[in-house]
């Protein structure tokens, strides 16, 4: 049975940084992007895996960047060998819902 992470944040940082410290966390702990949601500049929800033994090391990062997770998973859940899939879903404090932009015409 594969085992999977879920976790939440409210993140009060800007949007493009709060992102670039998720996807450097990730790579930190050896970890990998398989996908990623954005919706508009209110969320973010990305999906990742990474070696079980480095659950701990991945809250830590994220909250050295100011991303604090809602829930904390135990230090290790399971061995270096062992991948787990994780979800993380971002919730901008300072998100409008509207990423609007002006589109000139054109002939």
């Amino acid at each position: 049975m594969r085992s999977f992470l879920r976790l939440e944040a409210i993140v009060h940082t800007e949007r493009h940084s709060a992102l670039d410290a998720v996807t450097q966390s990730i790579l930190t702990i050896g970890g990998w992007i398989i996908d990623h949601t954005l919706f508009s500049d209110v969320m973010a929800v990305v999906n990742f895996e990474f070696p079980a033994d480095q659950s701990g090391r991945l809250i830590h990062t994220l909250a050295c960047h100011g991303i604090t997770a809602s829930a904390i998973p135990p230090e290790t859940i399971g061995t270096a060998e062992t991948e787990i899939a994780a979800h993380l879903t971002l919730t901008f404090a300072q998100g409008s819902g509207d990423l609007r932009r002006e589109v000139p015409a054109f002939q």
